[in-house]
């Protein structure tokens, strides 16, 4: 019995072992950003997979290397046979295959946190043994060389594992690394459990683990639909009501087809937050669609309403005319039958395009590539109205003949842009001059709400973002600015800035629901749209020709219109046209000018340019187009180690007359977007500096806020300070400018309290 007993122990602990501390012994640890970080600087990652699966395996690498999006990272690849110990110890991995397959996996296998045996693995004390049961590791440290990271894509078949790779990534392969959790458990092509090791000792953790082994529960089914979600998300009468607009919009798209309506079984998956839904699908979308299981995946709450974009609309038109040539027909005649688009319907934000001069030409529409990449808000509504010009221009028939197969050349290109603005003069005749708010801004007393862990779970559409802003908001702030970003490749060099739409980044839906958790307390909020250049900074942005310039300005338009379009649906108090463009502003400032006239008659708020500390806010060339002018404050307080509190006093005073300087000269008033220390030594010296080795100090950064919020009192010209910067959790202590739980808090706290 004894025996029997000892047996049974010992081997619960090798379960528990392979969750538990597989890296003991390794001495300190990587953070997650630390190993991110390492990628990044490496430049490259090697795939290696098992040579027995050579042919399985290569073809994906060869459609991953293929993949334009990398951002600079370099993809190799080679078998578990052809790699070398040194490419093992010294550059960062992606291990692909089962621990039969890749024996490369089978080395580590004792050092990853999941067991794996043949044609099975364990994890969360649940063995997973069918062929369809993958996991997956991302990012955990290597091994053979902690300080570089491991990626892992695993299961118990490599085809079924080659099958999720594809289908989860095969349209943006960089997402894998981009979104997602620590570690994922798929069965049968679902999600279902997730979640991410603790943070440098990468240990499980219970607090971030999910399953969603029981969030597809069937609330109700109607003729064309089955939904299902959580048991208590909706009440019977409001299913009812939703399967019934369903079933009668349906009706209506099959009438005007006349057809029959398929008898098709369509799965209306509903989540109760953006949150919920990227948890699970790695995608915060408020309506989602897939074609191959014909499903479609809705938020559903009082902030959010996704069941007004009917994407199962999509559904039905694929499943009776196919996929059109031009992707714009399918996406505008769905849109076109939806009553509620953005709650006031496609045609109103049309007609705001329209109506400010930012529609976009019949060429943007036509363009299959340009239409995938460019804003869906913009692009939504414009589709849906020239698809209801073509109905009208063609007639019914003619368009539907036309609809599978049309794909217009340059001189029909033409002909139709110039009757579509005979049709859009017609329909928009009444263009109402849609005035600039004349309500001023409160004083803002706030901070940068910073997306930090870049995770559904802790970023801006999470409840720990709920938990920080109403923090934020108890110790007396009124005002956050949020910032979602886009990338550039290089500062000389013009690209198209893309949307950032996966779960782990500022994405529309996380950016909509931090603004409304803020809205609910009263608070002011800012959308302050910025470009990370990785190695490089937003004021080295130089052309080297006209071109290139005037590509750059276009490119940057388009993304800018988008926020000023989803500022304008969701009624943000202000909008900040960019940041810190301190090359682009002294040498442009008439294609700037010309940008915020065609911003400002779409967007209603409030604008401003948050400008670089120096020449770049010191010189504006124009401050007058703005409502307010923003200042990015970053200006040395003393170059010394142990100033007095009185210079640091007698610096920052003469900071403030610069401000006022240029408050003076543009009759407007200044809010510093950005100001802010870091808790390390010696913090006034260049305040915008990295660490670079200083060690922690607490009192230094509360100094320097106690000196601001000195300096700030009775200067009449400023409306409000947004320090850098506030986390979207907490818990996070990656970054030393946050004050949360230190001396600084308490500092700031009581000047917000005392401005009221």
């Amino acid at each position: 019995m004894r025996t029997r007993l000892f047996c049974l122990l010992l081997f619960a602990a090798s379960l528990c072992a392979c969750q538990s501390d597989p890296l003991a012994g390794e001495g300190p640890l990587p953070s997650r950003r630390d190993l991110m970080r390492a990628l990044r600087q490496s430049g490259a990652m090697l795939v290696v997979y098992g040579e027995a699966q050579g042919n399985l395996y290569q073809a994906l690498a060869d459609s991953m290397r293929a993949h334009p999006e990398w951002r600079g990272l370099k993809l190799e690849t080679k078998s578990d046979a052809a790699v070398t110990e040194e490419e093992l110890t010294q550059k960062p991995l992606l291990l692909l295959g089962t621990a039969i397959s890749n024996k490369i996996i089978k080395r580590l296998a004792a050092q990853l946190p999941v067991r794996l045996e043949d044609r099975r693995f364990h994890f969360d004390g649940n063995w997973y043994e069918a062929a369809k049961d993958i996991f997956k590791l991302f990012v955990y440290p290597n091994p053979l060389n902690v300080r570089l990271p491991v990626f892992l894509f695993t299961g118990n078949d490599d085809r079924e594992i080659v099958a999720l790779l594809k289908q989860k990534y095969s349209n943006n392969w960089p997402e894998m690394l981009r979104s997602g959790w620590g570690y994922e458990v798929y069965a049968n092509n679902e999600l279902r459990i997730a979640g991410n090791l603790a943070d440098s000792t990468w240990r499980f953790d219970r607090a971030i683990h999910f399953d969603f082994s029981n969030s597809k529960t069937t609330l109700a089914q109607s003729g064309h639909f089955k939904f299902t979600g959580q048991s208590d998300l909706l009440p019977k009468n409001r299913l009812e009501a939703l399967g019934a607009h369903c079933e009668a919009t349906f009706s209506h798209i099959c009438g005007f087809l006349e057809k029959s309506c398929p008898p098709l079984e369509i799965s209306y998956r509903l989540f109760g937050s953006v949150e919920a839904k990227g948890l699970q699908q790695s995608s915060m979308r408020i309506a989602d669609v897939n074609f191959d299981q014909m499903e479609v995946s809705v938020v559903l709450n009082e902030t959010v309403r996704g069941d007004h974009l009917q994407m199962e609309n999509e559904l039905l038109l694929r499943s009776l005319l196919g996929a059109p040539k031009t992707e714009g027909l399918e996406k505008g005649l769905a849109i076109r039958f939806t009553t509620n688009w953005y709650e006031k319907g496609w045609d109103h934000w049309a007609q705001r395009l329209y109506c400010s001069g930012n529609l976009p030409p019949v060429a943007d529409l036509l363009n299959n590539d340009l239409f995938r990449q460019e804003s869906d808000l913009v692009m939504g509504c414009t589709a849906a109205a020239f698809t209801d010009f073509l109905i009208a221009h063609w007639g019914k028939e003619d368009f539907l003949l036309r609809y599978a197969s049309w794909q217009p050349g340059a001189t029909e290109r033409a002909q139709l842009q110039i009757a579509w603005e005979k049709y859009l003069a017609q329909r928009y005749a009444d263009c109402r001059n849609v005035k600039a708010t004349s309500e001023k801004l409160p004083y803002l007393k706030g901070y940068n709400f910073a997306h930090e862990g870049y995770r559904v779970y802790n970023g801006y559409g999470s409840k720990l973002a709920q938990q920080s802003i109403r923090k934020l908001n108890s110790i007396g702030g009124n005002a956050i600015a949020i910032v979602p970003y886009s990338y550039m490749e290089s500062p000389t060099k013009p690209n198209f800035l893309p949307f950032a739409d996966s779960g782990g980044d500022e994405n529309d839906e996380s950016v909509v629901f931090a603004h409304a958790e803020a809205q609910k307390l009263g608070m002011k909020t800012v959308l302050k749209p910025q470009i990370w250049l990785g190695r490089s900074w937003t004021g080295y942005i130089e052309m080297s020709s006209e071109a290139d310039w005037q590509a750059f300005f276009g490119y940057y338009y388009r993304w800018i219109r988008h926020y000023a379009l989803l500022a304008e649906m969701y009624q943000f108090d202000a909008l900040s046209v960019a940041v810190e463009m301190v090359k682009t502003t002294r040498q442009r400032p008439d294609d700037w000018r010309q940008m915020i006239a065609k911003i400002r008659k779409l967007y209603t708020g409030q604008l401003t340019y948050s400008a670089n500390w120096g020449e770049d806010f010191e010189q504006l060339a124009f401050g007058d187009q703005l409502d307010f002018i923003g200042l990015n404050c970053y200006y040395p307080l003393s170059p010394g180690d142990n100033p007095t509190r009185q210079e640091l006093e007698q610096r920052f005073e003469q900071v403030m007359e610069k401000a006022e300087a240029v408050s003076r000269k543009f009759n407007k008033p200044i809010v510093f977007t950005e100001i802010g220390f870091r808790s390390v030594q010696a913090p006034w010296k260049n305040p915008h500096e990295e660490e670079n080795g200083r060690p922690q100090n607490m009192e230094h950064q509360k100094l320097c806020y106690e000196v601001v919020g000195a300096g700030l009192k009775g200067k009449n010209w400023c409306n409000g300070i947004l320090w850098w910067k506030w986390p979207s959790y907490l818990d996070f202590r990656g970054d030393s400018f946050t004050p949360t739980g230190k001396p600084a808090e308490a500092v700031v706290g009581a000047w917000f309290r005392g401005m009221e």
